[in-house]
């Protein structure tokens, strides 16, 4: 079970997200305010890592793009996969951040096929770690 943080200024938006990885077997954190998702990351990341972050772009406060560079800044690591989600962004806004290879793109609206084969390339899915941690 991989645990992923959601991060996006709609509730409506998260809680579709949040429905959709507790249904593929994740242990699901959400978050409107990317603040608190900044703190919380942070906050266990030596000892309980997420596997993966979503965040969309366009948010108050502090928008995607920096909600990743502050993690970066604070942890001098992005090895977790991050996918940035949004349907309102100029390209130049996420570019610096698609160098990364474990950083991927998703406009909204979030088709579920697409979301899932996602999942499926960066995030074991819940039977597979079951399965796995059954042969230690």
């Amino acid at each position: 079970m991989a645990q992923v943080v959601i991060v996006d200024d709609d509730p409506s938006i998260e809680f579709m997200l949040g429905d959709i990885f507790k249904y593929l077997g994740h242990k699901v954190y959400t978050f409107t305010n990317p603040k608190r998702a900044l703190a919380f990351i942070l906050e266990r990341h030596w000892e309980n890592p997420i596997d993966l972050l979503v965040t969309d772009v366009v948010m108050p406060e502090m928008n995607g793009s920096e909600l990743i560079e502050r993690i970066y800044e604070d942890l001098k690591d992005l090895s977790f996969p991050i996918l940035i989600i949004s349907g309102e962004i100029k390209e130049v806004d996420i570019q610096k951040w698609l160098a990364f290879p474990n950083i991927h793109f998703m406009p909204k609206p979030i088709r579920f096929a697409a979301l899932s084969k996602f999942l499926d390339s960066c995030l074991p899915s819940a039977s597979e770690e079951r399965f796995s941690r059954s042969d230690m």
